[in-house]
């Protein structure tokens, strides 16, 4: 057993702090749903993908655009990638809608009266956001919500123990209270198909499935990356039949 990187990613080089959320429930949808996230694309695969699905956008042109007028060519835009702060062009466009299903959901996430009501705004944004992106697919995702703190924060505990599916789908919300590692707040991070999805972190294999024990990796992840946490919600994404 064990977790091991095989790509990684960092949300903080191209989103602001705080979309965690958004961007773990798209990989666990779309995963799900048998496809595939740009998160990892390259910027010519991205404008080859947006190139031919919307070929009236112009998005090669608006590349070359951002390349020679506003960066001095592809050394400025090289300069620009090395520099981590891709704002825009091509990586703004990429990253629009995200940002702002997400604002949309601080926003009303900051009104929440009490941690309960947090919750609920929570559970009803996932639900949203996996349906839109299963949609895509000619599908339709169930969320099923779990609250683990009698489980210790343990997910594979909650596996072992009998309330979570099958092979589960997963997206783990925790929140934090260790000032000593510098981890102060919520993170959202995925599971699916023996892959962690870490938004500040990136993809990690981990062993193939027997009897739930690469939720074993899960645990060991988030323990070894962020502590204890104080609050652990678990949401299992199922394809509806």
């Amino acid at each position: 057993m064990g977790y091991v990187n095989t790509q990684s990613f960092q949300q903080s080089q191209i989103t602001p702090k705080g979309a965690c959320l958004r961007l773990a429930v798209k990989w666990a949808a779309t995963s799900l749903c048998g496809g595939t996230v740009n998160f990892f694309q390259s910027r010519e695969e991205w404008l080859g993908h947006k190139s031919t699905d919307k070929p009236e956008g112009r998005w090669r042109e608006r590349l070359a655009t951002v390349r020679h007028e506003m960066f001095g060519g592809d050394e400025g835009l090289q300069q620009m990638v090395l520099a981590s702060s891709p704002a825009v062009g091509a990586d703004k466009s990429r990253w629009t809608s995200t940002l702002e299903k997400h604002r949309i959901y601080a926003a009303e996430s900051e009104q929440a009266p009490n941690p309960e009501a947090n919750q609920s705004i929570a559970f009803a944004a996932i639900k949203q956001w996996s349906a839109n992106i299963a949609r895509r697919y000619g599908k339709a995702i169930d969320v099923q919500e779990f609250n683990l703190q009698n489980k210790g924060h343990n997910v594979c505990v909650a596996y072992q123990l009998g309330p979570l599916p099958s092979r589960p789908t997963l997206v783990l919300t925790y929140v934090y209270n260790n000032a000593d590692l510098g981890v102060v707040g919520g993170h959202a991070i995925a599971y699916s198909n023996s892959m962690i999805f870490d938004p500040s972190g990136g993809l990690f294999q981990t062993g193939s499935w027997e009897d739930g024990l690469p939720l074993l990796d899960v645990d060991q992840y988030a323990w070894d990356h962020y502590g204890r946490p104080i609050s652990l919600f678990c949401y299992a994404l199922s394809l509806r039949s």
